[in-house]
């Protein structure tokens, strides 16, 4: 009965342990799924976002490029047209400017401040990609990061301003092909902290994710990190900050990310999992950058909290088979122990009352002998004197 009882317990602990096993997997992969779905989630509507967003300040610079007033160098005319444009995309750029066929600066929105068209109107931008490159392709042009003459790191997007200009756009990837005489280029710029508080608004307060940005080169268009901005992901200074047990896990994300397709990853440190989603953003045509979205891998609360109180009750009942098993052994044992005795003793009554038994029985037989000596002795004895009177 005790090891019945045992390999019962036995069997019940171990139908617990592969349940809670069983449960464990199955939170874990919930977990993963849950995470890699939100970030891929979230990923594309930001890259989405993004693109709509830099897409709306390309089609106003477009049509900029068109306007009579540009085509005909009429600086004064032109001003409204640029507060519209800028007033419109305020939220995402900081500023939109002219610059001429010659490569000088004729106008910007911020030359309403009198003190800044002293100072930068007229100036030399020929040097400046954002000039040379449309001068030479004659196609809209987007920048990496580029610090600009106040010592502030912006990204660029300038549009060709073309005479007799004969624009058209592809209806298989969004992208313009112009031709036309060069006239100089309408430019807008966009300040990396205004992306980085746009990319961080579109990812909700209920995830822990974060966002960050590079370029082709792998250069860091922005990071939640600020010091980061600027840096070559695989040069020295951020190298030397990454912890040494996720760099190579993390570097070989980063250059599959850099190959153009979409992906995911993920890295693990200190005990934690965050899966690293990336896509290229494309702006007609244009590869612009690569966006990344850090989801750590942590379920919503009440998720956690189920998972909590799944844990401690399968503790409990662990705690509670095994004090029950182990009471039902004690008692099992107790209650052999006095079976044991009581056997014990009603044997040894048994064996008392067999000796009684035994020794009246001799005293019966004795009698039993006595009695039929008695009536043989008292049968001849009766024989004799009848024997005489009969004669």
């Amino acid at each position: 009965m005790v090891s019945r009882a045992r390999f019962s317990g036995w069997r019940r602990n171990i139908v617990v342990l592969v349940t809670i096993a069983a449960i464990a997997a199955a939170l874990s992969t919930i977990s993963y799924q849950y995470s890699t779905n939100n970030a891929n989630g979230i990923l594309k509507i930001a890259s989405q976002d993004l693109v709509n967003k830099v897409d709306a300040a390309g089609n106003n610079l477009q049509i900029l490029a068109r306007t009579p007033a540009v085509l005909g160098n009429d600086v004064q005319g032109a001003i409204p047209l640029f507060s519209a444009a800028q007033q419109a995309t305020s939220d995402f750029t900081s500023s939109y400017f002219w610059v001429g066929k010659d490569g000088k600066l004729l106008w910007a929105d911020g030359f309403t401040n009198t003190t800044l068209e002293q100072k930068y109107n007229g100036e030399d931008r020929s040097y400046r990609k954002y000039y040379s490159e449309p001068r030479d392709t004659l196609k809209p042009y987007y920048s990496s990061l580029v610090e600009s003459v106040d010592g502030i790191h912006r990204l660029y997007v300038a549009y060709p301003i073309l005479g007799n200009n004969d624009a058209r756009t592809s209806s298989e990837d969004n992208s313009v092909t112009t031709n036309g005489d060069f006239r100089g280029v309408i430019v807008t710029s966009i300040d990396l902290d205004d992306l980085g508080k746009f990319l961080q608004g579109q990812l909700s307060s209920k995830f822990e994710s974060q966002a960050g940005i590079l370029d082709r080169n792998g250069l860091i268009l922005y990071s939640s990190n600020v010091t980061n901005i600027g840096e070559d992901v695989f040069g020295p200074e951020f190298q030397a900050a990454l912890p040494i047990p996720i760099k190579d896990s993390f570097n070989d994300i980063m250059r599959e990310s850099l190959k153009g397709e979409p992906g995911l990853g993920d890295i693990t440190y200190q005990g934690k999992t965050s899966t690293i989603a990336y896509e290229p953003v494309s702006l007609r045509g244009n590869d612009f950058a690569i966006l990344y979205i850090v989801s750590p891998h942590n379920l919503p609360t009440n998720v956690s909290t189920l998972i909590d109180q799944q844990r401690i009750f399968t503790t409990v009942t662990v705690v509670a088979i095994s004090a029950i098993a182990i009471a039902i052994a004690f008692f099992v044992l107790k209650w052999n122990k006095r079976l044991s005795d009581l056997v014990e003793k009603r044997t040894a009554q048994l064996m008392a009352a067999n000796v009684t038994l035994a020794e009246a029985n001799e005293q019966l037989e004795a009698h039993e002998k006595m009695q039929r000596e008695f009536i043989n002795i008292a049968a001849h004895e009766l024989r004799t004197p009848t024997q005489a009177i009969l004669g």
